[in-house]
């Protein structure tokens, strides 16, 4: 779901809120990484698990759903993470305000190790600015960082 969303959006980050408050930012590139190296486990897993599902439907029988059930919960669990496992549990998010300079925000960002901000209007998310939009739409353009706004080149949701 995540990955159409930021596929069809031309996203390459994602800000998850809870309750009203964004708790975590998602980057693409993360989640495919993270989908990838769990791909490689359960590959270099697959012999035992074949093994045990095997084990599954001699105890079964391959005529009641209790195998398939297996099955399905065992792929969701290896192939469709949730959020708590894509989601580090001390990450911080660095939050900003449009009227903040772009200087400030990076900071901010240089502070929490972060390559992106999300752009916050009233505690709710309404857009994201990252390390590419500074180099490309401040530094490229011969802006001054000190003197630009985050509402003048961050991405707006």
């Amino acid at each position: 779901m995540i990955l159409m969303v930021v596929s069809t959006g031309k996203f390459r980050h994602l800000p998850v809120v809870d309750n009203g408050e964004v708790i975590a930012l998602l980057d693409i590139a993360k989640c495919l990484y993270d989908a990838i190296a769990r791909m490689e486990r359960a590959a270099e897993k697959g012999k035992a698990i074949a093994a045990a599902v095997e084990g599954v439907e001699k105890n079964w029988g391959t005529s009641v759903s209790g195998p398939n059930t297996f099955i399905e919960a065992l792929r969701e669990r290896m192939f469709r993470p949730s959020l708590s496992t894509i989601i580090s549990e001390n990450l911080k998010v660095v939050t900003v305000s449009p009227s903040e300079t772009v200087l400030a925000v990076a900071k901010k960002m240089l502070e929490f190790r972060s390559s992106s901000a999300v752009v916050v209007v009233e505690n709710k998310p309404r857009g994201i600015l990252t390390s590419k939009d500074i180099l490309m739409r401040v530094i490229a353009q011969s802006l001054s960082p000190d003197a630009t706004f985050v509402e003048k080149v961050s991405f707006f949701l």
